[in-house]
Order: structure tokens, then C-alpha cells, then sequence
């Protein structure tokens, strides 16, 4: 039987996607290159901030360390401007923590972050880990900083779900060797999702918990 879940966090628990492209927007006009639609964000993200700026940047590299510097900065200003949890979720968090499950997070944001992000936003949950990028360790889809967390937690990873809403989610479970549920209501679309081949697939909160309590 599972005992514990480990959550992506931006577009899996929280929309983050209006502070993320607000931010690096405004640093983008202020360095001269224009910006982007909130919604190509989808796809800028996932994977750390270095690669968003480089997406964000595209042919404009001579910037990068510049705009790197710079959206840190912003975002760490602006991270609680528009960002909201999913409708579902907390609800969600009850149905789980009351059946006995073990809740982690695992994100690509720096790992203050991260701690900063799931501490405001779900200040009644107790997480038994929260994991941000850390310096040493290469971002998700390497499975690295995963591994940590199941060692300290003393959990297996035949007994976690994964759940995360990009592609470098499910490799990321895949890597660890956990079952994986893909959810829609993120950043990217059903049907790039599907083509990674995730264990589950869940198109809103409470389909996610029915998919995991029934597999119980």
C-alpha cells in the first residue's frame, strides 16, 4: 500500500504562471527586448529559473546572467501578487492527510522559494518535506534530490505517487521509479502529457484523491 505522496508545485498546487511572467516580463522591457504572452509561459517553465530566462531570452543570451539576477530579484518581490492555490486543492489536502498519507514537495523554483511559496499558501498542511533547487543537485528530471527526500523520509519509491503537471514531471517519476498522475490543470495540455505516458492521468483535484484512495 502507498504511504506518501510527493507534489510538483508550480501548476500542480498553485497557479503561479501571472507572478512568474509578470516578473521576468518587466525585467525583459527594462533590458530592451519584449516581452511575451502570459500564456507562452506554459512553456517557458518547468524547469528551473536559468532555463526560463534563456526560453524568456531566446536569441538574446549575451543577457542571460543579467536577466537571471533580475527576475530572482523580481519574483522574490512579486511572488504573492496574483499566484492563487487551484480550487480543489486544500480540499484535496484534507481528503489526503485524513486517509494517512505522507505529503511532500518536490519544485524546480530555487529552494527558498519553494519554502516560501507552500508556507503562505498552505499554512494549515503539514508537509513532511518541502524541496526547492539546490546548489549540488541538478533540477527535476533528475531524480537526485527525490531520492534524498524518500532516504530521509524512510519511504520507498514503489510506495509514493508522484503528481505533477509537465512532462519533467512524469520522467522525474519515471527516474525514481514511482507511479506517476499527470494533472491537466496545469501548464501543459492533456494530450503533451499523454504522449509521456504517466501512469494516471487527472483532470481536476478530486479526481487526483479518487485516483490515489482507490488505488489505496
Amino acid at each position: 500500500m502507498k504511504k506518501a505522496i510527493m507534489f510538483d508545485l508550480d501548476g500542480t498546487l498553485i497557479n503561479t504562471l501571472p507572478d512568474i511572467a509578470g516578473s521576468m516580463n518587466r525585467v525583459l522591457e527594462r533590458c530592451g527586448v519584449a516581452p511575451h504572452p502570459e500564456e507562452e509561459y506554459k512553456m517557458f517553465t518547468g524547469d528551473g529559473a536559468l532555463n526560463l530566462t534563456k526560453r524568456a531570452l531566446g536569441k538574446r543570451s549575451d543577457l542571460i546572467d543579467t536577466v537571471y539576477r533580475q527576475y530572482r530579484e523580481e519574483y522574490a518581490r512579486h511572488w504573492r501578487d496574483r499566484s492563487a492555490p487551484y480550487d480543489g486543492i486544500r480540499e484535496a489536502f484534507v481528503r489526503l492527510t485524513g486517509a494517512g498519507f505522507l505529503l511532500m514537495v518536490l519544485s524546480n523554483k530555487d529552494d527558498a522559494d519553494a519554502k516560501n511559496v507552500v508556507a503562505h499558501y498552505f499554512p494549515n498542511v503539514s508537509f513532511a518535506a518541502v524541496q526547492g533547487r539546490t546548489e549540488g543537485y541538478n533540477v527535476k528530471p533528475d531524480p537526485a534530490l527525490a531520492d534524498l527526500m524518500l532516504q530521509e523520509q524512510g519511504v520507498n519509491a514503489k510506495d509514493l505517487w508522484y503528481v505533477g503537471d509537465t512532462v519533467t514531471d512524469i520522467s522525474c517519476a519515471k527516474n525514481i521509479g514511482a507511479d506517476c498522475i499527470a494533472v491537466t490543470w496545469g501548464f501543459q495540455p492533456r494530450e503533451h502529457l499523454k504522449g509521456a505516458q504517466p501512469d494516471y492521468l487527472a483532470d481536476a483535484p478530486k479526481d487526483m484523491v479518487d485516483i490515489i484512495l482507490g488505488k489505496a
